[in-house]
């Protein structure tokens, strides 16, 4: 056959790919960042801490000249690290920019988590997430947690007394 006969031959199959999003551990939890969530991930900075406030809020970041709120997710949470995540090195994940940033201890880098495999049921999460919670995944044997980081931190000041 010709290519230019205008026979295009049999039809091809296609097979469909969710697009990759990145996601982050704390302990035992995976999270997904945001579709289109500007994010960054530095090597853990020094972190000035801010008296009288909750354990979970480890201090502020000077990025940029802007001062960037760290959590830790973990502790605020009450999640055990894993033993096999010991030797994995802190970073610290910003999400958003300027004013809108904050930050995330995480366990290692981000990683491409593949959504083509949501499941129908979540299992238990921690109280906290519930109200933020949009989707569950499975990659690799993990259990991925879409949640709505801004609102959720969001939610915190209520704890802090603000």
């Amino acid at each position: 056959m010709r290519p230019d006969s205008g026979d295009i031959g049999a039809p091809q199959s296609v097979e469909f790919r969710a697009p990759a999003r990145y996601g982050f551990r704390v302990a035992t939890l995976g999270i997904l960042i945001g579709q289109r969530q500007a994010s960054e991930v530095l090597e853990q900075p020094d972190i000035y801490p801010v008296p009288n406030t909750p354990g979970w809020l480890r201090g502020l970041v000077n990025l940029r000249g802007n001062l960037v709120p760290v959590f830790d997710l973990a502790e605020l949470l009450g999640l055990e690290r894993e033993e096999d995540t010991a030797s994995v090195k802190p970073m610290l994940l910003v999400v958003g920019k300027g004013e809108e940033a904050l930050g995330l201890i995480i366990e290692g880098f981000p990683r491409a988590i593949d959504l083509s495999r949501p499941l129908a049921e979540t299992p238990p999460l921690p109280d906290r997430l519930r109200d933020f919670h949009r989707g569950t995944y499975l990659d690799d044997s993990v259990v991925w947690l879409d949640i709505d980081l801004a609102r959720f931190v969001g939610s915190l000041s209520a704890d802090m007394g603000t």
